[in-house]
């Protein structure tokens, strides 16, 4: 995505030459769940200027992780949407999240949640070797 490059032939680097530029796997987070419209994009990514979001889905697209397209009439809005590549990089972010997990022990006044965060923090915990357990799942928002 950036004009930098590590230079190295390894996946890793080569891997991170296209999505590790800050906020780009939020933007594939949010992206995870369904196509979205620019203006919703950038409510989910709360702190996220329109000038960088504008950036990084211009990188996404010319990577091939990101597709944008107008929907049919009534709606006929723009939406972005992850490509088939793109969504390969959900096991990324559910290993970040399970990576994660112990640094949620406290929770800064400053710093926002969403709801759709902790969703996506629940799909990262399930597992796909036990699909017939059922899971129900109550979330307390605090006002």
């Amino acid at each position: 995505m950036s004009n930098r490059s590590y230079g190295q032939y390894c996946a890793l680097a080569k891997s991170l030459d296209l999505v590790g530029d800050r906020w780009t796997l939020l933007v594939v987070r949010e992206l995870l769940d369904g196509p979205k419209r620019y203006v919703d994009l950038l409510d989910g990514l709360v702190t996220m200027s329109t000038d960088m979001l504008a950036s990084r889905l211009r990188g996404l697209e010319d990577a091939g992780l990101v597709t944008r397209r107008t929907l049919p009439p009534p709606g006929a809005v723009r939406v972005y949407e992850l490509t088939e590549a793109g969504a390969g990089l959900e096991a990324v972010i559910d290993a970040y999240v399970g990576w994660g997990r112990h640094l949620l022990a406290e929770r800064g006044e400053d710093e926002v949640v969403s709801p759709t965060w902790l969703v996506r923090a629940v799909r990262a915990f399930v597992r796909p070797d036990r699909p017939d357990v059922d899971l129900t799942v109550r979330y307390e928002m605090p006002e």
